[in-house]
């Protein structure tokens, strides 16, 4: 899957923001504003004499032949830049409209003027009070009535219009150059937009597309124009996180960069997190729409999630400004005009959250997804019909109840069939036991795996963490011997990380690795470590020299747990269960064999272990019940007398859930599928689990409430998988597990944007001078 533009795109990108650098400024368009519908006409011919206005059209009426990726590259520059231009999107639209339902005639005729720029188009598809509703009536090839807020409408010269034709709804094409159309300038808080309303009288109008389909067809027209107008809104947003960002580390109060304080850091850092949500969501849409898939729920969670990251951006851009950020010599409110006025021009985000829940429901979870290509709906239908005979003796039902240690035991058996079937480790490689296929892949099986409630998540630590840690850094016989067992589930594999005195700060370990020969002995303790008492090794980190700094004099192992010394004691959580532990080492001998990487390698090591972690971590179920589960259990509910699916708050909860899954899905295979080419992990992970967990408390809550006070009922041998009481119950857990929300937003901060670390005064100090 594309998730990363090719270096062809690339080369547009850098092309589009070189010429909208050299040509246009935030001065130009605050000259703008002061003249309602006022348009940048330089800006305009540029786009003409880069063949961008038809850059999506056919070779054979003029037009580049390009995909809609093309479009959304240019999109996202003309969006950093906040362009006085809405004119390349508006005629994009128009011509989406010819090529789907256009005549020949049509086509032929005006295709070639739209990829010439010669022409400029506009659509109107909404009426007076906001709905996809005709108030223009079309009758005898002629059109009357009022066009509200057209974007574009002052200069288009082409208009797309949803009529009324006889009491059936139907899309107009009309010459906005004719007689019978009167144009009124609307001035609004974006006066660059050219926004004018419409008014018809007897004017002449062509049908497009079949009568009585018009709403549809309107519906469809905008899905694809919100696509790259996603694009335009992550631009923007993009842009508002950097104007932070630089401001931080230039401004200082207090003797220190603003960008030091942790507060500013982390407004900064969720900036971020929120635009790569919605770049996942927009990028997952582009795909649909370049590969002719269903492009109803993917656009709807791209255009919302959009308009939610950049409003948020051009916010706390002024916010962390402060009150030079609210003036008018500053960019800031250029873009926070431009993001409210990019919600509204295709429907508010509360119609486009409806619309993909509506395609939920339609589609349900079994169903096939609508940003899939067909080959993606073959294989995971294939993976359906493979797991399905299994459903009744390893899923959801079979295990409930069942304690930890026959859970366990299930859960190998389960292993050990989908390794001899290459499903036990579907991205690595086959040399090693795995399946030899994508990331991809693994991402369908995973979710298909857990619809099913089959028993995984023992697995999830060692196929996530030591396995491929061992893949980067083992040597060849090291592979050979633990890999295959580990695929297998034969072994289980823990993670040896934390200590009472080093969680966030894991170069703080204390853990102490004599060299003694040919052999290391461990003397000390971990903490906070799942599955302990049921694993056969653990990997972990441990000083060898207290003498240098700390994170210098870090190695790298792994060791039996079953050896001599090893000591695992349970810890009993909040939420009943015993999966952690602390474990003690009480001079434990384990052969330099047992090393990976270089002596002194073992923060780089870790941190690319905990890199890896984050990725494989993310629960796009929100770390319990899945979003099919949720609409089940709400299926019967009332909420406020009513029933709970027809509840504005939960089907906004609901939508919420569904862009965050398909910014997660997105990140995730794009992120991976790096890791699966051998590049290192990055730190982008970092953003999933404090998103994931605010949205399951939300959503867990929600449930809770539905359900009344029954839902106090607890059950405590389930799993946080099996019931949101039990998700509700294990959150405060799983929110420190992996780095607690502070630390991953100092990860992004820091690691991702540039903004100075927080003070560290044991840096560099050696370790034995820490007090």
């Amino acid at each position: 899957m594309p998730f990363e533009f090719t270096e062809d795109q690339q080369f547009i990108r850098n092309e589009a923001r070189k010429l909208l650098t050299d040509n246009y400024s935030g001065d130009k368009l605050r000259q703008l504003l002061e003249t309602p519908g006022a348009c940048d006409e330089t800006l305009w011919q540029h786009c003409r004499d880069m063949g961008w206005t038809g850059i999506t059209i056919a070779e054979e009426f003029g037009g580049l032949g390009l995909s809609a990726i093309e479009l959304c590259v240019i999109a996202e520059e003309m969006g950093r830049a906040c362009a006085g231009t809405p004119f390349l999107l508006s005629s994009f639209a128009v011509s989406q409209a010819l090529s789907l339902w256009g005549s020949e005639a049509q086509k032929a005729q005006f295709l070639p003027q739209l990829a010439s720029g010669e022409r400029v188009g506009a659509i109107s598809l909404f009426n007076r009070r906001g709905a996809v509703r005709p108030d223009v009536i079309f009758a005898d090839g002629q059109i009357d009535g009022e066009a509200p807020a057209v974007t574009a409408g002052l200069h288009a010269h082409l208009a797309i219009v949803l009529v009324d034709a006889g009491g059936a709804p139907a899309l107009a094409l009309v010459d906005l150059t004719q007689a019978g159309v009167q144009r009124a300038a609307l001035e609004t808080f974006d006066n660059s937009r050219a926004t004018a309303t419409l008014t018809f009288t007897q004017a002449a109008a062509e049908l497009i597309g079949p009568i009585g389909a018009g709403i549809a067809a309107a519906k469809t027209l905008l899905a694809h124009a919100a696509i790259p107008t996603a694009f335009e809104q992550i631009g923007g947003s993009d842009r508002c996180m950097e104007m932070a960002r630089d401001y931080a580390l230039e401004r200082k109060a207090f003797g220190q960069p603003i960008g030091k304080f942790q507060a500013i850091k982390h407004r900064i850092a969720d900036m971020y997190s929120r635009n790569e949500i919605a770049r996942g969501n927009a990028l997952a849409a582009a795909l649909a729409l370049v590969t002719g898939g269903d492009i109803a729920r993917p656009a709807a969670a791209a255009r919302a999630a959009a308009i939610a990251a950049y409003e948020y951006a051009t916010r706390e851009n002024i916010e962390v400004h402060g009150a030079i950020g609210a003036t008018w010599e500053m960019d800031c409110h250029l873009h926070y005009r431009r993001s409210r006025t990019l919600a509204l021009e295709l429907g508010a985000a509360a119609m486009w959250k409806e619309q993909l829940v509506a395609t939920l429901q339609q589609q349900s979870g079994a169903q096939t997804r609508s940003n899939e290509s067909a080959d993606i709906t073959s294989y995971r239908q294939r993976i359906r019909t493979w797991l399905a005979p299994y459903a009744a003796e390893f899923g959801a039902a079979a295990r409930r109840g069942l304690s930890m240690d026959a859970d366990i035991k299930l859960a190998r058996r389960w292993q050990a069939i989908k390794a001899a079937n290459g499903y036990a480790a579907i991205n690595l490689p086959a040399l090693y036991g795995g399946g030899g296929g994508t990331e991809l892949e693994k991402i369908i099986f995973a979710a298909e795996e857990s619809r099913l409630g089959l028993p995984s998540e023992y697995f999830v630590i060692s196929l996530g963490m030591p396995v491929p840690i061992m893949l980067l850094w083992a040597t060849e016989e090291q592979k050979q011997k633990y890999v295959p067992p580990a695929i297998r589930g034969e072994t289980l594999w823990c993670q040896l990380f934390s200590e009472p005195a080093a969680g966030s700060d894991l170069a703080g370990v204390r853990l102490r690795a004599i060299r003694d020969g040919d052999n290391w002995i461990l003397r000390g303790q971990k903490v906070w470590n799942s599955y302990a008492q049921y694993s056969d090794y653990g990997i972990l980190v441990a000083r060898h020299d207290t003498s240098v700094a700390k994170h210098a004099g870090l190695t790298y192992f792994f060791v039996d747990m079953r050896a001599a010394g090893v000591e695992v004691r349970p810890i009993k959580l909040l939420t009943g269960h015993s999966e952690v532990n602390e474990v003690f080492f009480n001079d434990v001998v384990i052969p330099d064999s047992y090393r990976l990487g270089k002596v002194g390698d073992g923060f780089k090591i870790a941190i690319q272990t905990l890199m890896i972690e984050r990725y494989a971590g993310a629960d796009e179920s929100a770390f319990g019940p899945a979003l099919e589960e949720f609409v089940a259990l709400l299926g019967d509910a009332e909420f406020n007398g009513r029933p709970a699916l027809e509840s504005d708050l939960v089907r906004s909860e609901i939508a919420e859930w569904m862009i965050l899954q398909g910014g997660v899905r997105a990140i995730q295979a794009k992120a991976l599928g790096a890791i699966e080419r051998g590049a290192a992990p990055g730190p982008e992970a970092s953003i999933f689990k404090p998103l994931l967990c605010a949205l399951r408390s939300r959503i867990s809550t929600l449930a809770m409430d539905v359900l009344g006070p029954m839902a106090m009922a607890d059950n405590p041998r389930l799993k946080s998988g099996d019931r949101d009481q039990r998700a509700w119950l294990a959150l405060p857990s799983v929110r420190i597990a992996g780095g607690t929300d502070e630390m991953l937003a100092n990860t992004i901060a820091e690691k991702i944007l540039g903004l100075p670390q927080d003070y560290r005064p044991d840096k560099g100090i050696p370790f034995d001078q820490i007090g």
